[in-house]
């Protein structure tokens, strides 16, 4: 007979004894929406993240840039890198690579252009070149030579005479001084109209200059190699006799030889020049124009002017 007042009995609670674990159930999953619970940090490995393409810069691509302004080609090396790297991984930077890398380019360009310019003026400035020797001061002693100072009258010089320029040209409206001299027999002028240079130089013969005593033809055409960097054979072929005034304008004469020619700037010039064997002194001047001027006319505007004395 049963007794409806009597509940029903439970089961005792689980003591481990037995060999079967009474039944759980399993966790409700969560509803669709509600997405996993966060995670704890209770387990071995964080949550992994995934990084997106073109969220991290390359490095490389800075660089290029930066650098681009300093050391051109590290610019164009770390831009190309970095151009390849970012192809691949899809990291931002590509605008800095390409900037860095044609930046990098134009500075290289930039620098072969100045080299090319510096070299062409260093060339011509060493086939021009004048130079600066000691001028040693004139004697106050007169001329032995009364008439025309040629080549053979050069003899009758005393060793202690100092042919000079008289300089016409600073009191000449059509130059103006470029240049004063500085101490060793150079100065120079600039035509007017700033087409042309005229440079004088006076003083003792460089060391370089073969002197050939009792000859002061064969003297001048070393001096007149010496000047224009000119070879013998050049001084053979193209070097002409001319003569400027001695004493005073028009009134004798001086041998000089000239040698002409053009630039690697196109600029025509021409030099007179005279050395003295028994004296081991020279003087000359040079004339130089742009090419839109004619070197002829300036020159014989020159040497009507011009005048040598010895004091």
């Amino acid at each position: 007979m049963t007794d409806n007042n009597v509940p029903p009995l439970e089961p005792p609670p689980y003591s481990g004894g037995g060999q079967n674990p009474p039944y759980t159930p399993p966790p409700v999953p969560p509803a669709y929406g509600q997405g996993a619970p966060p995670y704890s940090g209770g387990g071995q490995n964080p949550p992994y993240t995934v990084q997106k393409p073109g969220e991290t810069w390359n490095i490389l691509a800075i660089v290029s840039i930066v650098s681009a302004f300093f050391v051109s080609l590290v610019a164009i090396i770390t831009g190309h890198i970095a151009l390849s790297q970012i192809k691949r991984s899809g990291e931002k930077g590509r605008g800095l690579a390409l900037a860095g890398t044609i930046i990098g380019y134009a500075g290289v360009f930039f620098s072969l252009v100045v080299g090319i310019i510096l070299l062409v003026v260093f060339v011509s400035g060493a086939n021009r070149a004048i130079e600066n020797f000691p001028t040693v001061a004139p004697t106050n002693g007169g001329s032995n030579v009364s008439g025309d100072l040629d080549w053979d009258a050069g003899q009758s010089l005393s060793p202690s005479d100092r042919p000079e320029f008289i300089d016409v040209f600073a009191t000449d409206p059509a130059w103006v001084v470029s240049s004063a001299d500085d101490g060793n027999g150079n100065w120079s002028y600039d035509s007017a109209d700033k087409l042309c240079t005229l440079t004088f130089q006076q003083g003792v013969l460089p060391t370089s200059v073969v002197v050939t005593p009792g000859d002061d033809r064969a003297t001048t055409s070393s001096y007149l190699q010496d000047i224009d960097s000119a070879t013998g054979a050049d001084i053979e072929e193209y070097a002409l006799d001319d003569f400027l005034s001695y004493g005073s304008a028009g009134a004798a004469s001086v041998d000089v030889l000239t040698l002409s020619g053009t630039d690697t700037s196109n600029n025509n010039w021409i030099t007179a020049a005279r050395a003295f064997s028994q004296t081991g002194t020279g003087l000359y001047l040079d004339l130089t124009c742009n090419q839109s001027a004619t070197l002829d006319d300036y020159y014989y505007s020159v040497i009507d002017k011009a005048v040598v004395r010895v004091p």
